[in-house]
Parts: structure tokens; C-alpha cells; sequence
């Protein structure tokens, strides 16, 4: 018997029913967030995104949430966490996009926030072709069920992506 099984087996013992792997959020419950609730520190005095910029999307059969980032260049939604998340869980981000361009380079910022806590982030360069980005996130630290999780993406350009979902897989 591994160590895991051993684990399952005293807490359902216990009475207590061990978490399973699952999703962190809806794809369809996202809300724009305000200022004050925004964690990310790259957020413009001014934000524009009008309603129709972003918006739920059926994705080769898979839920998505699509941001059009020539009329929206920043974005912060927010939802609170389906199920609580345990140190040495491993978060599964799901993000896409199309070729990214812009008339001037530069990058795309996106980010991932649970609890106020910057859990991933990345620069993607601007030109790029279309790719799937796809982070194994490490947790390092406890949140409970209903903490705010925050999806940032900041973007110059005529461009298209993504959202595709998050996953839990427990330690």
C-alpha cells in the first residue's frame, strides 16, 4: 500500500472524505472585477473594455471564455474557487490564442491570482503565431473554498484569446 492510499484510508476512517481532482472554477461564472479587487500591479489608471469584448465561447466543444483584446487591452475577472486548494496541489491552466499582432512590438502580460496571491504569470511576445499555453502550477500554501481567483490578461493589439479553464490535481 502506498503512502497515498494509506492517506485515503485514515481519513475516510476518520470521517473524512479526501478532496478530489477537479475544476477550480466555471469558465461561465467569470466577472470583471474592480479596481480594488485587482491584485495585478500593471493595471492602467483607466480601464476600457466594453461589454461584447470578452465573452463565453464554444471552443471545439470546450468551454471558453474569449477576449478581444483590440477593444479590450486589459482585463481582470474574478469568481470565487470551487473547491479549496491544498499545499502540493498542482493547478492545470488552460489558455489560448491566436497569432498575436500589433503594428508596434511588445508583449502580452497574463496572469493567474488565488487569494491575492500571484500564482503564475508570463510575458508572451507580440508578434507571435498561435499556441496553447498550458502551466503546471505548484501551490505552495492553503485557500479555502470560495477564495478569489483573478485571470489577468494585459495585451496591446488586435488580438484574440482564450481562457480555456484551471484544474486541480491533489498531492
Amino acid at each position: 500500500m502506498n503512502s497515498h492510499t494509506f492517506l485515503a484510508l485514515v481519513l475516510v476512517a476518520s470521517g473524512c472524505t479526501p478532496l478530489e481532482d477537479g475544476p477550480l472554477i466555471a469558465v461561465d461564472a467569470w466577472e470583471e472585477i474592480s479596481a480594488s479587487e485587482d491584485p495585478a500591479a500593471d493595471r492602467p489608471d483607466s480601464v476600457s473594455c466594453p461589454v461584447g469584448a470578452w465573452f463565453w465561447e464554444d471552443l471545439a466543444g470546450e468551454d471558453s471564455v474569449e477576449i478581444d483584446t483590440g477593444l479590450c487591452s486589459y482585463l481582470a475577472l474574478g469568481q470565487p474557487s470551487l473547491t479549496e486548494v491544498q499545499q502540493g496541489d498542482t493547478l492545470h491552466l488552460r489558455l489560448w490564442h491566436l497569432a498575436l499582432y500589433s503594428d508596434v512590438e511588445g508583449e502580452a502580460h497574463v496572469a493567474l491570482f488565488l487569494d491575492d496571491v500571484l500564482l503564475w504569470e508570463d510575458s508572451v511576445p507580440i508578434p507571435s503565431e498561435a499556441g496553447m499555453i498550458r502551466p503546471e502550477i505548484h501551490v505552495e500554501f492553503d485557500a479555502d473554498e470560495g477564495s478569489p481567483v483573478v485571470f489577468h490578461l494585459h495585451n496591446h493589439g488586435f488580438n484574440t484569446w482564450n481562457f480555456l479553464g484551471i484544474d486541480v490535481t491533489r498531492e
